[in-house]
């Protein structure tokens, strides 16, 4: 017995909260238009039909009149045709409305506004066949999340998938197709400069490498503020390129703007520019953009050259972008030698000197013959040892080791590799012209340890 009432009452509960949904979904009227929740459409709901293809759009959003006109299947600005308009989005506000399907037919209840108002949502569509279509938008079903819609001033409502009223939220900035950055390849690009006040930084791009640098795994190099170009190291010189050609824009802040508002932009007077040389098909092409002041603490402004459009772009990597400087863009690695470009090396370590030579048959240390695999392990080792950190400014005196190498190219064919006391646990680096680099010494220690005798053949 005691079971049976517990069904009935269920049933009961049951059959209130279907009677409740129903009247929620037939009377409620709902809020503002601005829900992105989205009712999949099903077989069964007619959709709306519009007379011919659409080819003008009129709405109202935020107190901004918008027009729009399809000319030779490109859509634009009504007011202003010269105006760029991101076709995708107003070809979504096409798809909306041409797939729009009609969820439920209701008849208003007296009294009951449904979220009309004198500043709602109209869109007003124009056909090829010269009709038009007004389509007012109310509120949103709080249960069905459904907006409610309005034919042509007819009084019978229709409940509409959100995601129609949705797709006209958008202002005259919101649809403006924004410049970017060019989109190239890094053996496309000639040379980037980043000008900010008298800090100039030059970075561009050598695929083949140079002759002047001591080693063919450099393939960017650095120009001013230096005297020539000097190797860059690949990992950093790429970020850069990637953030300078990448980076994403939010949106549209300002089109044609006034002198005064450029002024407040901080775009009269740049705090930087940034200029991308390229070649696309044996065409030579720079592209500028001038970074101004903050938006807000996450944006700033910038302007590609003399563009009518002000965008907004990440302010952090804008900083991080002018504020790159040439020394920290000098390689990490420690010595990028060829080990098939060394003839032979010498390593000098507490007063003591040991030669290798290579040989048709492998290496020979100090006359006589030496493990090639110790060798080989010894230069991969080299190859692969960064730097831990920057050292500051010093005149290292104490030797702690250093490395001779004799090779076989025309330049840079005589280069000595040396290790300097820095403290109890580091060695400073000097190589190439440079005594910036710090080391463990463990590292050197164990590096030098494959060419003991012990690993003779």
């Amino acid at each position: 017995m005691r079971r049976i009432i517990v069904l009935l009452v269920f049933a009961i509960m049951l059959i209130a909260l279907t009677l409740g949904w129903f009247f929620a979904a037939e009377y409620l009227p709902g809020s503002v238009v601005q829900s992105s929740v989205t009712s999949q459409s099903t077989p069964e709901d007619p959709l709306l039909i519009f007379p011919g293809a659409i080819t003008r759009i009129q709405y109202t959003y935020n107190g901004e009149s918008i027009d729009l006109t399809l000319n030779d299947d490109v859509w634009q600005y009504t007011n202003d045709p010269a105006v760029p308009i991101h076709s995708k989005s107003v070809q979504a506000m096409v798809n909306a409305l041409t797939e729009a399907r009609i969820r439920r037919t209701i008849e208003p209840a007296a009294g009951e506004s449904y979220g009309f108002a004198d500043d709602s949502l109209c869109v007003l569509v124009h056909s090829d066949e010269g009709k038009q279509v007004k389509l007012n938008f109310g509120g949103v079903n709080e249960v069905t999340s459904q907006v409610y819609a309005r034919i042509n001033d007819e009084t019978t409502l229709y409940m509409l998938d959100v995601s129609v009223a949705d797709s006209f939220c958008l202002g005259f900035l919101d649809l403006i197709q924004t410049d970017a950055p060019p989109d190239i390849a890094a053996y496309e690009l000639d040379r980037i400069t980043i000008t900010r006040g008298n800090h100039i930084l030059e970075l561009s791009y050598h695929p083949s490498g140079l002759p002047t640098a001591y080693s063919t795994a450099f393939t960017w190099f650095i120009g001013k503020p230096y005297d020539e170009l000097s190797p860059a190291d690949t990992r950093k010189s790429h970020a850069l390129f990637n953030d300078i050609t990448n980076f994403y824009i939010y949106g549209c802040a300002a089109y044609q703007p006034d002198a005064e508002s450029l002024e407040s932009m901080g775009l009269i007077s740049p705090r930087a520019s940034i200029t991308v040389e390229y070649t696309l098909d044996g065409e030579t092409l720079s592209r500028t953009f001038h970074v101004g002041a903050k938006y807000d603490e996450t944006k700033a402004y910038i302007r590609f050259e003399d563009s009518d459009q002000i965008l907004l772009a990440d302010a952090g990597l804008m900083e991080s972008i002018i504020y790159t400087s040439g020394s920290s863009l000098l390689p990490d690695a420690v010595c990028l030698i060829e080990q098939g470009t060394v003839t032979d090396f010498t390593v000098e370590q507490d007063g003591r000197s040991v030669h290798y030579v290579a040989t048709s048959d492998g290496y020979t240390r100090d006359g006589e013959a030496f493990s090639a695999d110790a060798v080989d392990r010894f230069f991969a080792c080299l190859n692969d040892m960064a730097s831990i950190k920057d050292a500051p400014d010093t005149n290292p005196s104490e030797i702690y080791a250093s490395i001779r190498f004799l090779r076989s190219t025309q330049n840079h064919n005589d280069m000595t590799l040396t290790f300097y006391r820095f403290d109890a646990d580091t060695l400073l680096v000097g190589f190439d012209g440079r005594t910036k680099l710090l080391v463990w010494q463990e590292d050197v220690d164990a590096m030098l340890a494959l060419l003991d005798a012990d690993n003779a053949a």
